[in-house]
This record gives structure tokens, C-alpha cells and sequence, in this order.
């Protein structure tokens, strides 16, 4: 069992110490998100869980590690009502708080780091005010005007559209500092087949693989039309997997969305990933020595030192042994952590793909009609 502490500030600044009094504590992290859900029990006398019960919920819950390393970081959403000397308390992550306001915005700019940095400023005040974090990655959004729309759906869909550069990933770690960059280069843990519990194991997907890539869609108009984007392709890719097409199905559309969309779903496609999820009672960081299970989070790479056995082909890219964890969840009492990689099959790549074509062809629909109709339509 591993020995963390557990801390709830509360506004008025008291804090209350729950090191020695926790059971069954529970936390996870996920991209995009950063810190995700943490739950445990408390037990004591009555009069101390009722002030719990009565004080604890919007207060600051820290986890630490016995390095005084953060954890895990969030705000109590709720705690059950006291039973048998007992109560639960439930926690979220910041990015929950981001799903508590509407944002309007009709400003000039299309640029994504601006837009995402205007909503934070305007309508997430529990975020913090340093963007230091944020980096730009030189995209522009589908169209700028948004109503009646909460950022909890807004930023994750202005992520999605940078990627056709990259894998972007955006985060809200310690001290409510929100993070948007690219995926890591750098391994950051390690782990053998040994330091697996059970059968479960990673996978490489090479059914997945997608070198040359077109999107058909359904363009209004009278009469409709259906129209197949041109193809883009990845000639690296193809010359090692050979030519491997898909054609993504999206519906109705315009042409910017589906040009988008296609870019971003060959990037994301054209080479084989580790898939899958996994349990683990060790692992090592990049130098080799063994760490806290804690510590690892999501949005870092892990490389699997033996998936394949003996030394890598010349050909062979070490990027497959190495993947992009996408949720953790840690048990301090069986100090167990579970990890899932990030999902890049055919099938969650075409539906995200699919879902967000939807998306910007809606937004700037309803932009036009903003447009003709509130010509004075302003921010905020």
C-alpha cells in the first residue's frame, strides 16, 4: 500500500487533513482533461464526517506522494451523508468547471490559441490566468462566432482541428494551469511484459493503418450532390505498409470541413500504433529507474521494452514499442495502475472525423445566419 496524503482546503482557508483517515481512494487522468475523478472514504465520529458532509464540496482536494509531489489535484462535487461511522467523498478535475458557463463569441480573430485563451479569461474563472502553457499551434478556427455554447464542448473541438498537424492535447494540471501542446517526443516510462498484471497486453494495429484518404460527403443544395474529396496520401507510409486506402463517409458537409477533416484523419491513420489497455504493478522512467506508479499520467509516452522480442530491426522504428497513454487510473491500496493507450482504430478515427465535419459545417451555418440576421451580434 502506498502511503499518500490527502488534503481539502476550503475557502475560508482551513484545511483539513485526511492522511490517516481514507479507505478505498481512487484517481484517474485523462486527455483531453488532465485530472479526471477521484473518490474515497473517511471514517471517524459523526460530528467530524457531518462537517465534511456540510463543508467539503467546491473545497480544493490535493493527493500527494511521499516526494510531496502532487498526485492528483480537483474540487469536491459532493459527499454522501454519513453511514456507519462512514461517508464518500467524490472529486472532479478542473475541466469539469469548464462546463458551467456559456460562452458568445463573435471577435475577429480565428486564430485557435486566442480563442481558447478569450474563453478561459471570460467564462472559466476557476482556471488560472497564466497561459504560459498554451502553445500556438498556428491553425485557424473552422469560423469564430459561437451561442449558447459551454467550453467543455467548444475546446475540445478547436483541438480536433489542429490535427491535422499533429496529435494536439490539452490538459488541466496543478494549480488550475490549463496546457494545450503537441504529443510528447520524449519517452517518458518504461515497462516490461513481466510488470503486467494479468493476460492483458498491448496490441501494434496494422488493420488500422490508412496511407491515402478521401472523404465523401453530401453538399446541400438543390438539388444535393455527393461529392468525394480529392485524396491525400502519405508516400513514406506507402512504401513500407504499400497503398492502403479509406474513404471516410461524412454525411453532410461542406468542402473546407471535409478537406479538414481528411488531412487530419491521414495524419492520425498512417502508421501503426500500440493499442489497447493494461495493468501495471512497476514501471521505470526514461532512465531506467523505478518510480511511483502515481506519477504516471496521461498525455506522457511509455515505451514497452520487450513486445518484441529481441533487438529492433534496422527498418523497424522504435515507435513501436512506444505509445501515447490516454487515461490512468491508480489504486494506492493494491498500488495498481491501469492504462489505456489512445484509441487511433479505423472505426473511433472515422467517427471522430466524422463528428466534428458535422460540427463545422453547423457552426458555420448557424455563423451565417448570425451574420444575416444580428448584425450586431458581439462577445461575451
Amino acid at each position: 500500500m502506498t502511503n499518500l496524503r490527502v488534503f481539502l482546503h476550503l475557502a475560508n482557508g482551513f484545511q483539513y487533513d485526511f492522511t490517516e483517515l481514507w479507505e478505498e481512494l481512487c484517481f484517474s487522468t485523462v486527455v483531453p482533461g488532465g485530472f479526471a475523478n477521484c473518490s474515497f472514504k473517511l471514517r471517524g465520529e459523526l460530528s467530524f464526517l457531518l462537517d465534511i458532509y456540510s463543508n467539503a464540496p467546491e473545497g480544493k482536494l490535493q493527493v500527494y506522494g511521499v516526494d510531496s509531489r502532487v498526485a492528483w489535484e480537483g474540487l469536491v462535487l459532493g459527499v454522501s451523508i454519513p453511514r456507519e461511522g462512514k461517508i464518500e467523498v467524490v472529486a472532479m478535475g478542473y475541466w469539469g468547471t469548464l462546463s458551467r458557463q456559456y460562452y458568445y463569441h463573435s471577435a475577429a480573430t480565428t486564430n485557435i490559441k486566442a480563442i481558447i485563451q478569450d474563453i478561459l479569461a471570460t467564462k472559466c474563472p476557476s482556471i488560472s490566468s497564466d497561459y504560459s502553457n498554451i502553445a500556438d499551434p498556428l491553425q485557424t478556427a473552422s469560423q469564430y462566432f459561437y451561442q449558447d455554447e459551454k467550453p467543455s464542448n467548444i475546446i475540445p473541438d478547436l483541438v480536433d482541428q489542429c490535427s491535422a498537424t499533429g496529435i494536439w492535447l490539452a490538459a488541466i494540471w496543478e494549480d488550475q494551469k490549463f496546457y494545450l501542446t503537441t504529443q510528447p517526443t520524449t519517452i517518458a516510462w518504461q515497462c516490461s511484459i513481466s510488470d503486467m498484471e494479468g493476460d492483458s497486453c498491448p496490441e501494434r494495429d496494422l488493420d488500422s493503418i490508412a496511407n491515402k484518404i478521401a472523404c465523401r460527403y453530401e453538399l446541400r443544395g438543390s438539388p444535393s450532390s455527393n461529392v468525394l474529396t480529392a485524396w491525400s496520401e502519405d508516400s513514406s507510409s506507402q512504401s513500407k505498409w504499400g497503398i492502403r486506402e479509406a474513404v471516410i463517409p461524412l454525411g453532410e458537409a461542406d468542402a473546407d470541413a471535409a478537406i479538414r477533416v481528411r488531412d487530419m484523419a491521414l495524419n492520425t491513420l498512417k502508421n501503426p500504433r500500440l493499442t489497447g489497455s493494461f495493468s501495471l504493478n512497476r514501471v521505470l522512467n526514461a532512465q531506467g529507474i523505478e518510480e511511483p506508479l502515481y506519477r504516471v499520467r496521461a498525455g506522457q509516452l511509455i515505451k514497452i521494452i520487450d513486445i518484441l522480442p529481441g533487438a529492433p530491426l534496422i527498418d523497424e522504428p522504435d515507435g513501436f514499442r512506444i505509445a501515447l497513454i490516454q487515461e490512468t487510473e491508480y489504486a494506492p491500496e493494491s498500488d495498481s495502475l491501469r492504462i489505456s493507450l489512445h484509441n487511433l482504430s479505423l472505426s473511433a478515427v472515422f467517427e471522430q472525423t466524422k463528428r466534428l465535419a458535422e460540427k463545422i459545417t453547423a457552426d458555420r451555418q448557424r455563423a451565417a445566419q448570425l451574420r444575416m440576421f444580428t448584425p450586431y451580434f458581439t462577445t461575451k
